[in-house]
């Protein structure tokens, strides 16, 4: 282990930053210190290494960010309509979508964009089993849960394809499908 292995650059680049805003003056003395005191938390409260096994990929990444656009104009305004048409409430559903990747940094940012998306909540990931919990609205019957479990896979798709590492997008190839879990809507009997 190095001697300076707490030191990140990233961090200290940062922490500077942070002082410099905090204090509201750019001046070389002040971002001197910012820089002894990001460099002073980062000693005394070092952080452990993280390894993200994620491989940015360009164009995939571009096609998760375009998509992802795409999807919450597309959800904002079924949510809006949901919320202003006459009859009753919309009917809300539950399901579990066991995820495919059993890299831990792509299944949270699969969570993450799945509740980013209006009409749709990631109540839980257990990040042992892969499976994602998901509350959806709208989801009056079982054709709108299948759907709706086709969306968090092609999201968790998109999401490999951005940033999974090769043995990610081997599986993808190979057609890994996982098994689902769909529960009954809710308020059906």
């Amino acid at each position: 282990m190095s001697r300076f292995s707490w030191f990140q650059p990233a961090g200290a680049v940062v922490g500077t930053i942070v002082w410099i805003l905090l204090w509201s003056d750019v001046s070389v003395a002040n971002a001197i210190a910012g820089f002894v005191l990001a460099c002073l938390v980062m000693a005394v409260f070092p952080l452990p290494g993280l390894v993200t096994g994620v491989h940015v990929h360009p164009l995939g990444l571009m096609r998760l960010l375009g998509r992802f656009a795409v999807d919450l104009v597309v959800a904002a305004v079924e949510v809006a309509w949901l919320a202003v048409r006459p009859g009753p409430a919309p009917v809300s559903g539950m399901m579990r979508v066991r995820l495919r990747s059993s890299n831990d940094l792509c299944r949270t940012f699969t969570a993450d964009l799945v509740t980013l998306v209006p009409g749709s909540v990631v109540v839980e990931l257990d990040h042992h089993s892969s499976l994602l919990t998901v509350h959806v609205l709208g989801a009056g019957d079982t054709a709108s849960l299948e759907r709706a479990h086709a969306n968090v896979l092609a999201q968790e798709e998109r999401v490999l394809r951005a940033l999974g590492s090769p043995a990610d997008l081997a599986e993808l190839s190979r057609g890994a499908v996982p098994g689902t879990d769909t529960d009954r809507p809710a308020g059906t009997p």
